[in-house]
C-alpha cells in the first residue's frame, strides 16, 4: 500500500481564505506526503479548474506543479452529481474529470453512484438511471487506462424512517458495480461512511466484497456522524482495518481524507506531518 492525502480539504485556510494548488501541495509536500489524491468535486471555480472553460490549461498547470514538487497524483474524486442527473453541466463536469485525470496521470477515479429520492424509493430505476449516467464515463475512463471506484456512502436524508439515498448500503453499491461487469470499476472503502451504516462490523462487509475494493478513504468518527476525523480520534478499530486490509490483499493507495477543522494555518504543518507519522504508523504494522 502507499500512503496518499486528498489535497482539497487543505485549499482552504481556518480564515476561508483560498490557497492554490501550488500551496496546498507544498504543505502536503512538507508534511512528508509524495501521493494526492486530487479533488475534482467542489463547487466553487476557484478551487475545481473543471469548472472553467480553459480547464485543459489549469490542468497542465497541475501537472507542472506536481512534477515541480515531485507529488504523484495517483486518485481523483469526481464531482457530486446530487440530483442533476439529467444534467449537461454535470455530464460536461463528469467527462472533464476523465480527461483531466488522464493528464494528470490519475489510476483511479472515485465517484458517488448516488442519487436521491423525496418520496418513493424505487432501486431498479435508481439502478437504471445511475448506470445511464455513468456508463459513458467508465467507457471514456477505459480508454485512458483509468478505473472507476464507486464509493461506499451512507444514509443522510431520511425522512419517517423512509431511505431517500441509493447506494447507501453495500448491497446496492455491489449491484451497480455488478452491472458494468468490467474489472475497471470497483469499489472505493470508504472507512468513516462504512462506520456509520455498519459500526464496528464494517470489516466483515468489507472482507465479503474484498476482490472488489481499489481505493480507499481513510478518515475516523464515532460512530454517528461522518466526521473525516484523524484516525485514532473517533472509535474505529485501526488494528483491526488494518488486518482487514491485509487480508483481502489490498495493494492500492490508502488515502487519508481528512477535515483538519478550526486549526490555525500558524499549526497546520505540524498537523499534516502528524497525518502523515500516523498513516506510515498503521501501514508499517499493516505489513
Amino acid at each position: 500500500m502507499r500512503l496518499s492525502v486528498n489535497e482539497g480539504y487543505f485549499r482552504k485556510s481556518r480564515s476561508g481564505k483560498l490557497r492554490t494548488f501550488e500551496q496546498a501541495l507544498s504543505l502536503c509536500a512538507d508534511g512528508g506526503f509524495d501521493t494526492i489524491d486530487v479533488g475534482f468535486s467542489s463547487l466553487e471555480p476557484e478551487l475545481n479548474p473543471i469548472l472553467s472553460p480553459d480547464y485543459i490549461s489549469k490542468v497542465y498547470h497541475m501537472r507542472d506543479i506536481c512534477d515541480k514538487l515531485n507529488m504523484v497524483p495517483d486518485q481523483s474524486h469526481a464531482p457530486f452529481i446530487f440530483n442533476n442527473l439529467s444534467s449537461d453541466d454535470i455530464r460536461t463536469q463528469l467527462e472533464r474529470c476523465v480527461e483531466a485525470s488522464a493528464v494528470l496521470g490519475v489510476k483511479n477515479i472515485v465517484v458517488h453512484a448516488d442519487t436521491y429520492y423525496e418520496k418513493n424509493f424505487d432501486f431498479d430505476r435508481a439502478l437504471n438511471v445511475i448506470y445511464e449516467v455513468y456508463a459513458p464515463i467508465v467507457e471514456s475512463a477505459v480508454k485512458n487506462g483509468i478505473k472507476i471506484a464507486m464509493e461506499t456512502l451512507f444514509e443522510d436524508r431520511a425522512r419517517n424512517g423512509k431511505r431517500a439515498r441509493f447506494t447507501s448500503c453495500l448491497e446496492e453499491l455491489e449491484a451497480i458495480v455488478g452491472k458494468f461487469s468490467d474489472e475497471s470499476v470497483g469499489i472505493c472503502w470508504d472507512f468513516g461512511h462504512a462506520r456509520v451504516v455498519y459500526g464496528d462490523k464494517q470489516f466483515e462487509q468489507m472482507k465479503r466484497v474484498g476482490s472488489k475494493i481499489i481505493a480507499t478513504h481513510v478518515h475516523d468518527n464515532i460512530g454517528s456522524k461522518d466526521l473525516h476525523q484523524m484516525p485514532y480520534f473517533g472509535g474505529t478499530n485501526w488494528e483491526e482495518a488494518m488486518s482487514a486490509l491485509k487480508g483481502i490483499g489490498y495493494k492500492g493507495s490508502f488515502t487519508l481524507e481528512l477535515v483538519y477543522g478550526c486549526i490555525p494555518d500558524e499549526l497546520l504543518p505540524d498537523y499534516i506531518k502528524l497525518f502523515h507519522k500516523t498513516g506510515m504508523y498503521m501501514l508499517e504494522h499493516a505489513n
